[in-house]
């Protein structure tokens, strides 16, 4: 079975352990979780969210067919994109990752250098200072 990836809020870990995940599940592929981390970094950091928000990544293993719909790269502006209308059961979860490092290290070296059609282009400082550990 495939696994994917899905980035929430850290308030929220105790709810998916016990109930898992709530569908409509937005969910990503290993190629695409590094791009959906900064990603959803930047959203946060716009919205005056991020100081007071931690993050986690859930590792998710469930069939192909519970996916009903893919986007592609180019229509969701970061990586492709999994959808799932099904829920995703607490036995799916196969593990929980919480992000840690230096973000707002991470945060200075990253700009927004432009929008175009909704989506935005994101050019990355060359150093890595965040990683996910497991929780």
């Amino acid at each position: 079975m495939p696994i994917f990836y899905h980035i929430s809020l850290a308030s929220k870990q105790a709810s998916i352990k016990k109930r898992g995940l709530s569908p409509p599940i937005s969910l990503t592929d290993k190629d695409g979780r590094d791009a959906w981390t900064d990603s959803f970094l930047l959203d946060l950091f716009e919205t005056g969210r991020l100081n007071r928000n931690k993050v986690i990544l859930v590792k998710v293993d469930i069939p192909k067919d519970w996916v009903s719909r893919t986007r592609s790269k180019s229509s969701t502006r970061v990586a492709k994109e999994f959808i799932v209308d099904l829920p995703i059961p607490p036995s799916r979860i196969k593990d929980i990752f919480a992000l840690t490092g230096d973000i707002e290290g991470f945060l200075s070296g990253t700009t927004v250098v432009g929008k175009r059609g909704g989506r935005r282009k994101i050019k990355k400082g060359t150093k890595k200072t965040t990683d996910f550990a497991r929780v």
